[in-house]
């Protein structure tokens, strides 16, 4: 901004009549404008120019770093700013670095009225002499100037902050102007506390307490002489006289600060010399800005980063992302997340040591934990470092949370998600042990053996199989969840209906982690909405959905608290830079399923560490976890909760590659070295499950070793008949036997072997198996052909036509274990 006709002249005049006061003794306090009118030494049109300058000086809260914590309110995370500030009252700066700032920048500051006449005079005359240009602005006058400055960086506005430093005199009239104003408003303290907080100390090191961490590694109260006079000395020129680019400048600068303090009494002559000879030392402490510098608690840090700029419960940092984001980097927020340190230390430890950062591999891992009954997310980890840049062992992706908090778009959980089919299935009052059917049709099941919303599906037929191929017959529900039985599972499906699965896991805050849930029920499923949780598909079961880990954990914790559900939450409290508590998102709980359903499913997921696909990972207490294993392998998972715990691990090579269209282009892990060992197949528990296993072990101590009450007597009671022996009866008395209890019979053939001819040699299923009322039991018939064996007893008679197996016959065949071969009749059969 140009100078005006009227501001040069006006200054020239108010230079002039304050040389006149100087000597005349009129001036006082800076109120020497009333004077200038009274004495008539100037013009009324450069009185009422000067006095017709606005004089208030609206001053908003100076930008500061905010700094987010952990748990414990002490461990910080990372710092977010703009400008390096932390604001700071004059009780917590040293005196020493109070007088040095005033000894160097404005001796006489207690003693003018905002306007230094002396300082002005000096300038004046230095500048007429041809001299270097000095503006002779009081630290009043430098406050109001960076005040200014402070006020269009926060707008944005680059034009405004460029006129607020230019030298010319329509600005240094605004200054004095306001500066007049000001001395009457603040106290001197108070302005020296506001300068001491806003000056620049370079490097974007704003305020004293920024500056002394910066360079010294310590705070404004613990500044030592010689520190204060280093700091103070870099007001003028922060890059003229850096300690670290230009040591000897600084040095020398430093000693003008201490004469000055010198011959205005401020120190004695020992403290001088003593300081002067003292050698330029710093202790460069760089403060964190950002989550590039948070470490292992990197993508948590981003996550709740995020978190606070997307959630509406946070619009008093401001009404958009943007303003929200400024607010953040401005604001000087003191923000305590949930994550517990000592458990996020150790949590991504043990991540790195089963899969290393940079492996060959090219392997990830992530792991989640959240408390149930809270939400409260304790740890956050992968094997990654937090970086911008792609290469290897490097991204700034999280793994574990949803795209928009993280940019991942989720993994299929393959068998995490069967406990959801499993709590629908206890929910309708079906139980534990209701036999299913677990074998592997040759020909898949139609779509038309499954209902979504009511109505059959269409079209189509569904191919699946066990990971160990094969199928299973008749088994338990609590036989198919201990052991993952994926072909159990698809019949288990097949009996609810699919909308009421969806409807389980959408209370559970199951979703999908590349776009919100538009509706909890599966309205549509013929997938024209691939967005809505989930496509109804009879795949469902099977877990095929990209879902994060976060939501895994926060899904199975609600099983650990007996049903409650809590949103995942990791944020504490916030409060503002003057210490007032902020509002923070409320995170709702609610009784998703009732305490008797969850602990029916936990009773099922414990028989999983038992002795089923999880054996082997038990944490040394009561626990309850899934295996999931992804199409070929694609993705791997545990997810597994005591009731103070709930984890989620999720293991996979996050990277697509072409030609693995089937599993979205993840590769397949088979065949592979992780971590110097080599591996044919890679499933949930192989190493996500060690994982799981470590870290809950290591989460755990400490924690009472705490069980869940059982399920209902309810759940425990079974569809299933168990199979009468027919072995060794004529066929036509065993299909009789079974038909009478309700089973269908099918011929198995004839098979060869020692029985007599027509006689049931074995079943399927054996006797004693569980299986369903109507379902099929195949019957094997000897042929007779192995002919006779010698008996181990004695001769039959003339009835007992071959020796018998047992003792003699008496004739009619009766005698004790006298099942006769190629002889006796079919009462002998019986015994």
């Amino acid at each position: 901004m140009r100078s005006t006709p009227g501001a040069s002249r006006s200054l020239t005049l108010l230079v002039t009549f304050v040389a006149m006061s100087l000597v005349s003794g009129v001036l006082f306090a800076g109120l020497f404008i009333p004077a200038v009118g009274a004495t008539g030494a100037l013009t009324g049109s450069s009185v009422d120019y000067f006095n017709s300058l606005p004089a208030d000086l609206s001053r908003p809260p100076l930008a500061e770093q905010s700094t987010m914590y952990a748990a414990d309110g002490k461990t910080v995370i990372a710092r977010f700013y703009d400008e390096n500030r932390i604001t700071v009252p004059l009780s917590r700066i040293a005196p020493v670095m109070r007088q040095a700032m005033i000894a160097i920048e404005d001796s006489r500051f207690y003693d003018h009225g905002g306007i230094d006449p002396k300082g002005v005079m000096r300038a004046f005359v230095n500048n007429q002499a041809g001299g270097d240009v000095q503006g002779a602005s009081t630290l009043t006058q430098q406050y109001i100037k960076n005040y200014n400055v402070e006020k269009c960086i926060a707008a944005g506005d680059e034009e405004c902050a460029r006129r607020a430093v230019a030298k010319n005199e329509a600005r240094k009239l605004q200054e004095m102007r306001t500066a007049i104003a000001l001395e009457k408003q603040l106290t001197k303290d108070e302005i020296l506390e506001g300068y001491l907080n806003i000056a620049l100390f370079g490097d974007n090191t704003f305020g004293v307490e920024a500056a002394a961490e910066y360079y010294f590694n310590t705070s404004a109260s613990k500044l030592s002489l010689v520190q204060a006079a280093t700091l103070a000395g870099l007001v003028q020129s922060p890059s003229t006289y850096s300690p670290f680019a230009h040591p000897e400048a600084a040095t020398a600068r430093r000693n003008e600060v201490l004469g000055r303090m010198f011959s205005l009494k401020m120190i004695d002559p020992e403290q001088y010399d003593k300081a002067r000879a003292e050698k330029l030392r710093t202790d460069r402490h760089v403060a964190q800005n950002g989550c590039i510098t948070a470490g292992n608690m990197a993508y948590f840090c981003d996550y709740v980063y995020r978190t606070l700029q997307l959630d509406p419960a946070y619009s008093y940092l401001g009404k958009t992302e943007a303003q929200r984001r400024t607010a953040l980097k401005r604001g000087g927020y003191k923000i305590v997340t949930t994550l517990d340190p000592k458990i996020q230390n150790k949590s991504a430890s043990l991540v790195t040591k089963q899969v290393p950062i940079k492996d060959k591999s090219k392997i990830a891992a992530a792991a989640v934990m959240v408390q149930p009954g809270s939400g409260k997310v304790l740890a956050m980890t992968q094997n990654r470092v937090y970086s911008l840049q792609t290469k290897r062992g490097e991204t700034s992706i999280n793994y574990a949370v949803d795209k928009t908090h993280g940019s991942s778009t989720g993994f299929a959980t393959g068998s995490t998600f069967k406990p959801f089919t499993l709590a629908t299935w206890l929910s309708k009052g079906k139980s534990l042990n209701d036999v299913v059917n677990a074998s592997e049709p040759r020909n898949g099941r139609p779509f038309s053996d499954f209902t979504a919303c009511g109505e059959r599906l269409r079209g189509q037929t569904y191919h699946f199989s066990n990971a160990e191929g094969g199928g299973k017959g008749a088994m338990t529900v609590l036989n198919a969840t201990t052991n993952s039985v994926n072909t159990a599972y698809v019949d288990i499906e097949s009996r609810l209906d699919l909308c009421d699965i969806v409807d389980t896991a959408s209370k559970l805050g199951v979703h999908l982690a590349s776009a919100p849930t538009k509706g909890s029920r599966c309205s549509n499923y013929s997938n024209k909405n691939p967005l809505v949780l989930p496509n109804c598909y009879p795949s469902l079961t099977l877990g095929p959905l990209s879902i994060s880990p976060l939501t895994m954990a926060t899904a199975y914790a609600a099983f650990a608290a007996d049903g409650k559900y809590c949103e995942s939450r990791p944020v504490a409290a916030i409060t503002s830079s003057s210490g007032e508590p902020q509002k923070i998102a409320e995170r709702s709980c609610k009784q998703a399923i009732t305490p008797e359903v969850a602990r029916g499913v936990t009773y099922g997921l414990k028989s999983v560490l038992a002795k089923g696909t999880g054996s082997g990972l038990g944490i040394g207490r009561p626990a309850a976890g899934k295996t999931g294993t992804a199409d070929k392998s694609s993705n791997t998972w545990f997810v597994g909760y005591t009731p103070y715990l709930s984890t989620a691990v999720w293991v996979a090579d996050p990277n697509t590659y072409p030609g693995h269209a089937d599993t979205s282009g993840q590769r397949p892990l088979h065949g592979i070295k992780v971590n110097g060992r080599y591996y044919g197949t890679i499933y949930g528990a192989t190493i996500a499950g060690r994982i799981w296993s470590n870290i809950m072990k290591n989460a755990s101590k400490g924690l009472p070793a705490k069980n869940w009450s059982g399920p209902p007597g309810s759940m425990f009671k079974s569809n299933g008949k168990r199979l009468p022996e027919v072995t060794g009866l004529p066929a036509s008395i065993a299909m009789a036997q079974l038909t009478a209890m309700g089973f269908q019979v099918e011929n198995g053939g004839l098979v060869a072997g020692p029985a007599p001819a027509g006689v049931v040699t074995r079943t399927s299923p054996g006797a004693g198996s569980l299986a369903l009322s109507g379902s099929t039991v195949t019957i094997y018939i000897s042929d007779g052909s192995q002919g006779l064996l010698p008996g181990i007893g004695g001769p039959g008679d003339g009835n007992d036509r071959g020796p018998g197996i047992g003792d003699p016959g008496d004739g009619n065949g009766r005698g004790p274990g006298g099942i006769g071969i190629n002889g006796g009749d079919a009462t002998a059969a019986t015994d």
